[in-house]
């Protein structure tokens, strides 16, 4: 269940790094 929840979490911060750098690129 930790692995999973691990997972999640790692995903979410991906995700938001992602969309804020793509918002810096865009402006």
């Amino acid at each position: 269940m930790e692995n999973i929840g691990i997972a999640l979490l790692l995903m979410v911060v991906g995700m938001t790094t992602v969309f804020i750098i793509l918002l810096i690129v865009i402006n």
